[in-house]
């Protein structure tokens, strides 16, 4: 059998995880682990198009409440600003957001 949360957890603990802290708006800052992970989009602009670079972040869900568009998320030195509400993974397991630089 599987044991979902077992592997998020040597996820989170490896490699491709980083440190990163989260704070919420008007909250205290919440330690935390990431895995952070690229993605383009396509802007329309008029008769144009532009691709648009954003970073989605991966987070454990456990003890965490659902972080909001407008949070701050820090890693290392560089400072990001939650652009989506947080969206569950179908077992509740994780938090997936896209943040921006700030």
């Amino acid at each position: 059998m599987i044991d979902f949360a077992a592997d998020l957890a040597h996820i989170l603990g490896g490699p491709l995880a980083k440190d990163a802290v989260l704070t919420p708006r008007g909250g205290a800052e919440i330690s935390i682990r990431v895995v952070p992970r690229g993605g383009d989009f396509a802007v329309d602009l008029g008769l144009a198009q532009a691709m648009v670079g954003r970073l989605i972040l991966t987070t454990s869900s456990a003890g965490l409440a659902r972080p909001r568009s407008g949070d701050a998320v820090t890693i290392g030195a560089v400072n990001y600003e939650i652009i989506t509400d947080a969206m569950s993974d179908p077992r509740g397991l994780t938090w997936v957001f896209d943040v921006r630089q700030l």
